[in-house]
């Protein structure tokens, strides 16, 4: 396939899931500017990896994915920083006490 006509394809892609997609995200999160930069990372991820994938991969589903995973990531990681947060303010009062 032409580079051309490999960017026609994306963007028709992006077009048709982009909103679906943030919607999705924005599920998970709670926060619509963090789920629109979950999904835009997505779709750039898979376009710079799409010449490593299958040529039969879904790529909605393979984007989908990466959604899922990245929205999971970010809550993962906020629990960590709330948890890390609330020892250092048990820390602080136990010193302050």
């Amino acid at each position: 396939m032409s580079e051309k006509s490999d960017i026609s394809a994306f963007n028709a892609l992006f077009n048709e899931c982009y909103r679906m997609f943030v919607r999705f995200a924005n599920s998970y999160l709670g926060d619509r500017q963090a789920a629109e930069d979950i999904v835009s990372d997505s779709f750039a991820y898979y376009w710079d990896n799409r010449d490593r994938l299958p040529a039969d991969v879904n790529s909605k589903a393979y984007i989908l994915t990466t959604v899922k995973n990245k929205c999971l990531n970010a809550l993962r990681h906020g629990n960590v920083i709330s948890a890390a947060s609330d020892k250092m303010k048990q820390h602080q009062e136990r010193v302050l006490a």
